[in-house]
């Protein structure tokens, strides 16, 4: 199954996701909401500290009798529909019924929504939006926005991107916007479909291959992906089952650098140079979501640049704008490696350093911000798996870094609540703790 997120991209950033102790975020419309935890916590078992008030569920199903197709999208069917993901009835009558779970959240492809220059069909997002809306009004629904294909890191079938609009390529937009037209970057991680090889091209390039890694700091594609945002925003301003958005600003949802050593090489301007070019293209787009007034959460995440030296540059420098801008922000890559440095004490060898930022960012134990984790692949126990128990996740994680949201794979769901849908490689002895961990995250884990 496609994973979660590359294991190599560590965070997301995320803004204000209405929670009780923050205000709200996205200027002067924003809002705060009150929210409770999922579950009542048994008197003297409380986590003292634990901030956990969100479990989010990843890439829910199609609901029944909704199409998650753009029904005006031209392009191929992955760029075309949200990513659902498994059966309806099992997810409804399993997972969405359990009052600890808080919402859902559905990644969304830019194409699917984009399906020519300046034409936005909300058509399916917004039937399926409001079918959270009529039958589960309780329910929060996120919406995860994709501009770029995952790469393949942890993922045979990434690194062919077929979500950035086809017309963000061409020398007609570009010519629009006197400019070059936009550069893909072609490597080991993001190969595109073949065509090239550790190498850039663009439009003007014979035999042009749009699916690699598009140089996303270039104005042909930062103008466009604004406009984009911009839509986004206002069309789901003041809708109240949104409860967040996160803008991917690289591949997926995430914000990192993909063929660093091609977008070095490329001429002027546009060369990349670590770590100002990439500091500068985070900066601008999270100003420009903040600029449109959102009143939902806005999300965005935490990743290290492979041209530092040190790994912790780009995690704070991505922690503090996201606070600047009253963004809240978090991890995708939370895995078993990050047990063992919490409970050694090592916290910035947590992945991205987000241990170590998490107590920076709550002070007294009260985030400033949201603080969102998730796996970078649902969890097991064996031995090639790099999450591993994340029932020993939670607790550790809520002991000690104080996040506020945790979003949780479905094959981790449905062994906490019928271990009968779980994957056959599940550890099936586990169920009880997950059910226990994920139904009252702020518990202290039972002794073994």
């Amino acid at each position: 199954m496609q994973p979660l997120s590359p294991l190599r991209c560590a965070c997301l950033l995320t803004i204000c996701a209405g929670i009780s102790l923050l205000t709200g975020c996205g200027g002067s419309s924003s809002h705060s909401e009150e929210i409770t935890p999922p579950t009542s916590i048994p008197p003297g078992a409380a986590i003292a500290g634990c901030q956990i008030k969100q479990i989010n569920a990843l890439k829910p199903p199609c609901p029944t009798g909704v199409s998650c197709v753009s029904a005006s999208c031209t392009a191929n069917a992955i760029s075309c529909s949200t990513l659902s993901q498994g059966n309806w009835n099992h997810f409804s009558q399993n997972i969405l019924s359990q009052p600890s779970i808080y919402g859902v959240n559905i990644y969304v492809p830019w194409a699917s929504v984009e399906t020519s220059q300046g034409a936005y069909d909300f058509t399916a997002l917004d039937a399926q939006v409001g079918y959270y809306t009529t039958n589960y009004p309780t329910k929060k629904v996120n919406l995860l926005w994709m501009a770029v294909n995952y790469g393949n890191v942890n993922n045979s079938a990434g690194g062919v991107n077929q979500m950035t609009p086809a017309y963000v390529f061409t020398s007609s937009y570009a010519s629009s916007l006197a400019v070059a037209p936009l550069d893909v970057a072609y490597c080991s991680t993001y190969p595109g479909n073949g065509t090239f090889s550790n190498t850039t091209a663009n439009a003007l390039t014979q035999g042009f291959d749009s699916t690699g890694y598009p140089v996303v700091y270039e104005v042909p594609f930062t103008t466009a992906y604004e406009a984009f945002i911009k839509a986004v925003i206002q069309h789901y301003k003041g809708n109240s089952t949104i409860g967040y958005m996160r803008f991917g600003l690289s591949v997926g949802d995430e914000a990192d650098a993909y063929c660093t050593a091609q977008m070095q090489a490329l001429p002027g301007s546009n060369t990349f140079v670590s770590p100002t070019t990439w500091e500068t293209y985070v900066n601008t787009i999270v100003g420009f979501e903040k600029a449109q007034s959102p009143t939902m959460t806005l999300m965005e995440s935490l990743n290290v640049l492979d041209t530092t030296p040190d790994p912790t540059t780009l995690p704070a420098f991505e922690a503090q704008t996201a606070v600047n801008n009253k963004f809240g922000f978090g991890s995708n890559g939370w895995q078993q490696s990050d047990a063992s440095a919490i409970a050694n004490g090592n916290l910035p060898n947590c992945t991205a350093d987000w241990c170590a930022l998490f107590q920076q960012y709550a002070p007294g134990g009260i985030p400033e911000v949201p603080l969102e984790l998730q796996t970078a692949v649902p969890s097991d126990e064996s031995a090639s798996n790099a999450v591993g128990d994340l029932a020993t996740l939670i607790s550790q994680s809520a002991a000690v870094n104080f996040a506020t949201i945790l979003e949780i794979s479905q094959d981790d769901l449905y062994l906490a609540f019928n271990s009968t849908l779980a994957p056959a490689t599940a550890n099936l002895s586990e169920s009880q703790a997950y059910n226990d961990a994920i139904t009252h995250p702020c518990n202290e884990a039972p002794s073994q």
